[in-house]
């Protein structure tokens, strides 16, 4: 008896899979026992959630070593600013407008909350908001990634194609 398939997906183990896979084209071929689609569903929405809370977790955790890494950075942001001639008061005023004055767990969470609104802060070294520095520099991103590919894909193009085509394979020996 022929393996069912659903939407592409084999239902049997992969070794047993042998038949034509659904769409496109064909028939859609329901698994074996199962009356609608909810299956399928099921299936993606719960890979899908899986893969989601993975990613959240992975960006909170990468966010944290980070934040605890620029921490540990000796020097004082506000002296670095300010430089060497600054007197006390200006530092302490500038340390209460960065918010450095606060809690280590509270700069984190303001600074995550700023994150999630799309504020991701000032450029200390340009004082201007860092998205429009980000967005600056990805105005020459597409040219960049264009001609990357070209160069990828004829170098690898050329390559694969030696690998894989036996005539090239044959007429080399």
């Amino acid at each position: 008896m022929r393996p069912k398939h659903f939407w592409g997906f084999c239902l049997k183990p992969r070794r047993r899979c042998g038949a034509p896979q659904g769409p496109p084209g064909g028939p859609i071929l329901k698994p074996e026992g199962r009356s609608s689609d909810g299956f399928f569903v099921t299936l993606v929405a719960t890979q899908f959630i899986k893969r989601l809370l993975i990613l959240l977790a992975t960006l909170l955790l990468v966010s944290g070593v980070i934040f605890l890494v620029l921490q540990v950075i000796p020097g004082d942001p506000a002296q670095i600013i300010l430089g060497i001639q600054a007197t006390p008061e200006n530092l302490q005023e500038l340390r209460h407008k960065l918010g450095l004055d606060l809690p280590q767990a509270v700069q984190y969470g303001n600074w995550m909350g700023g994150v999630l609104r799309g504020d991701l802060g000032r450029s200390i070294t340009y004082d201007i908001p860092i998205s429009e520095l980000i967005l600056s520099r990805l105005a020459i991103f597409p040219g960049l990634a264009i001609a990357w590919a070209v160069l990828g894909f004829n170098l690898l193009g050329d390559g694969l194609r030696d690998l894989l085509d036996p005539k090239v394979t044959r007429a080399k020996q």
